[in-house]
């Protein structure tokens, strides 16, 4: 489908208990605009009580010079099902454009049946106010969002998240293979993995509470400045990939080698973060001390300690502290070098941090 500067207004209606899918056959192209005219297509759909509505179509490709604008309002009720994906590509790469449109605007909103918002979104790529958009989004190739809700969307929605996940630790954990190298304008080596994924939860949580999937990291204009936008590097750091890294380790009795992985990952996020590489030869000391941030095998033992006083404080009838007792019983161990426990870890782990067991009634230790 190609758009000229032109309006297309779309109203669709998805009744109860009803299944739509709405796709198209080929990438939605937006040809060069003339003067400040703008393509704009804007579409209103309804979904009715248990119902699912699909919008799942092609990417958008600008032409140079194209201005795009889409506003996509969808009104549902508590049990609606709706699942939009929402894409743009950097443009016709055969003709040597990339980034090189004007304006491409998109806006997608989900309100409830009493007019209550549950979610907002809008993406603005606009020339004339963030300058030349290949250098905000450099070398990627697609802003993408998967937005998924609904009860019927659940099992999606869990393997999506566990699917960003996996890909970004692998991303991460892998830089030789899946990060490129380059110099900014400073003389200092960036490192971005080839993908950048995120998942987060919308709505409340006794109606909704699922997921929406975006592929582009908006931090990534930090590439002109070391200094550029560092706070929310470090908000990303603390909120989305320590809490990724740590989840379940407070039951994890970790081996040398486990925590030296651990280790390793998070100074190679915080040299990413630094803008730094280990050809700057700047020690990791340094690097987390200029960052600010802890270090991840002491949130670990914290984790660990947290949780060990939280079991020992429950009565001894109750079932947690009954699991958690039931190493004791085990008898003799086999043969051969025994495995590390967690009991053996945690009654470790006090001794290391200068504490006593008998703290452990003592909430403010």
């Amino acid at each position: 489908m190609g758009l000229c500067p032109q309006l297309w207004r779309w109203n669709c209606i998805v009744g109860d208990c009803c299944t739509m899918v709405l796709t198209t056959q080929g990438s939605t192209k937006v040809y060069k605009s003339v003067g400040s005219k703008c393509s704009k297509q804007l579409l209103e759909a309804r979904v009715g009580s248990n119902a699912l509505l699909a919008i799942i179509p092609d990417p958008v490709t600008c032409f140079s010079t194209a201005r795009y604008y889409q506003k996509q309002v969808f009104n549902v009720s508590s049990n609606s099902n709706l699942v939009i994906v929402d894409w743009i590509t950097s443009g016709r790469h055969e003709s040597g454009e990339k980034w090189d449109f004007d304006l491409y605007r998109s806006i997608n909103n989900i309100f409830l049946e009493d007019g209550e918002p549950l979610f907002l979104d809008t993406m603005s790529l606009e020339k004339e106010k963030i300058g030349c958009i290949h250098e905000l989004v450099q070398d990627y190739q697609v802003i993408a969002m998967i937005l998924l809700l609904g009860p019927k969307l659940q099992f999606v929605q869990n393997l999506v998240q566990d699917k960003v996940k996996g890909i970004m630790s692998e991303q991460l954990q892998h830089p030789s293979g899946a990060l490129s190298h380059k110099r900014n304008e400073a003389g200092y080596f960036i490192s971005k993995p080839s993908l950048m994924a995120s998942c987060s939860v919308f709505g409340t949580k006794n109606q909704f509470g699922h997921i929406w999937l975006e592929s582009f990291y908006k931090s990534i204009e930090t590439r002109g400045r070391k200094t550029r936008n560092a706070n929310f590097m470090i908000s990303a750091h603390s909120n989305l990939y320590k809490p990724a890294m740590l989840y379940g380790t407070e039951c994890w009795a970790a081996k040398g080698e486990h925590k030296n992985k651990l280790s390793v990952t998070e100074i190679k996020m915080l040299r990413w973060m630094s803008g730094h590489m280990r050809l700057d030869r700047i020690r990791n000391d340094d690097i987390r001390e200029r960052v600010g941030v802890a270090s991840i095998l002491e949130k670990i033992v914290e984790s660990r300690l947290r949780w060990f006083g939280h079991v020992r404080r429950r009565p001894t009838e109750h079932p947690v502290r009954k699991v958690d007792e039931m190493e004791d019983g085990q008898g003799v161990k086999g043969r051969g070098r025994p495995k590390k426990t967690i009991h053996e870890v945690v009654k470790r782990d006090p001794h290391v941090n200068g504490l006593s067991i008998d703290t452990i009634n003592d909430r403010a230790q």
